[in-house]
């Protein structure tokens, strides 16, 4: 889901000294003068890069070398509208449920009307969008500073010491 492609002169400035960039490297292969994979080996491009970018001027002039944005841009994809009211109205229903409970309320009621099921993390996404969670389903794992280091810790969880030497070493609580 891709807006319609602005005109040149109506991107920033940024995005149009990036298309120019793009259109100097891909010239010479326009022009006929030479091969596309001798640019990319020169400019060090993925050889798909190259010719997306051909491919994009040819269908829309130098607007067509800069990313564009999307028109669903700022809104959550893959759940419906419908989907995101009913975890909203439960939130607000449950109160102080934790995330999981509402998560495992969500799964069930998308089944029972054919909905996809929506992973944990949109579910907590919408939750937290909508109140403040407690400390601990804010962030499971914590920076703590140790020495000059920033060591993590699991807050979820009894501390569990990994043995010395183990690859979990640098894990260890603090």
């Amino acid at each position: 889901m891709v807006d319609k492609q602005p005109l040149f002169s109506q991107l920033p400035a940024a995005q149009q000294e990036l298309a120019l960039q793009r259109f100097q490297i891909i010239q010479p292969f326009l022009e006929g003068r030479v091969l596309l994979t001798y640019i990319v080996r020169t400019h060090r491009l993925a050889l798909r890069t190259a010719r997306r970018w051909v491919q994009r001027y040819r269908a829309d002039g130098l607007a067509g070398l800069v990313r564009s944005i999307r028109a669903d841009r700022g809104t959550r994809r893959g759940m419906s509208l419908e989907m995101q009211q009913f975890i909203q109205e439960l939130v607000q229903r449950e109160g102080e449920a934790s995330v999981a409970s509402l998560h495992r309320r969500v799964l069930h009621a998308a089944t029972e009307r054919g909905w996809p099921a929506p992973s944990y993390s949109r579910v907590y996404a919408i939750v937290r969008s909508l109140k403040a969670l407690p400390r601990a389903e804010q962030a499971d794992l914590l920076p703590r500073r140790r020495g000059g280091r920033v060591a993590w810790r699991y807050e979820g969880m009894p501390r569990l010491f990994p043995m010395v030497g183990s690859p979990l070493g640098t894990l260890s609580p603090t």
